[in-house]
C-alpha cells in the first residue's frame, strides 16, 4: 500500500518542521513594519519549501503542505484566497521540471535557490499581469533576495532528496 506520508520518520519531520517554521516566520507579516518600496520578506519565505522540497521529486505530501501554506500565507497578508498557493505550486512544479529537464539537481543552495527565486518572480509578475493588479518591482525583489541568501543558512531544514522517501 503507498501512503501519502513519505517513509521514512525522519523525512516527515523535516517536512512538518519546516511547514511550522514557514509558518511561524510568515506570522510575523502581522507586525506594521513601514518598509515602503522594500516589502515584506515573510510571505517569500514559501521560497524555502518550494526549493528544497522539490528534491523529494512529485510527491502528494510537498504539493499538499505547500498549497496549505499558501493559503496560511493568504489569510496573513489579506490577499485573494488561493493566490499563494497557486504562485507556490506553480514555483515549485516550474523547480521539479527544471531538476528533472535540465539535470540541475547537484547545484548547491545558493543556486537552486536562485532559480526558484526567479521562477516565484516571474510567477509573481505572471499573476499580477494575469489579475490586472498593480506589481512594485522593488518590493518582490528585495524580499526574494533577502530568502534567496537566509536560504543558505536555513536550506539544511528544507533540503530533501528521493533517497529520503
Amino acid at each position: 500500500m503507498i501512503g501519502i506520508l513519505p517513509g521514512r520518520l525522519a523525512t516527515r519531520q523535516r517536512l512538518f518542521v519546516g511547514a511550522i517554521l514557514v509558518m511561524g516566520l510568515s506570522t510575523l507579516d502581522l507586525i506594521p513594519l513601514e518598509l515602503g518600496l522594500l516589502g515584506s520578506v515573510w510571505p517569500i519565505v514559501l521560497l524555502w519549501p518550494v526549493c528544497g522540497w522539490a528534491g523529494l521529486g512529485p510527491n502528494v505530501t510537498t504539493a499538499g503542505l505547500l498549497f496549505l501554506l499558501g493559503l496560511w500565507v493568504d489569510t496573513l497578508t489579506g490577499a485573494q484566497f488561493g493566490t499563494w498557493s497557486f504562485i507556490a505550486l506553480l514555483s515549485h512544479a516550474c523547480v521539479l521540471v527544471q531538476a528533472r529537464v535540465l539535470g540541475t539537481r547537484n547545484l548547491g543552495r545558493i543556486s537552486r535557490a536562485t532559480l526558484a527565486g526567479v521562477v516565484l518572480f516571474l510567477v509573481m509578475l505572471l499573476f499580477a499581469l494575469w489579475r490586472n493588479i498593480g506589481f512594485n518591482i522593488m518590493s518582490a525583489i528585495v524580499p526574494i533576495t533577502v530568502a534567496i541568501f537566509c536560504y543558505q543558512r536555513v536550506g539544511q531544514l528544507y533540503d530533501l532528496s528521493e533517497d529520503e522517501l
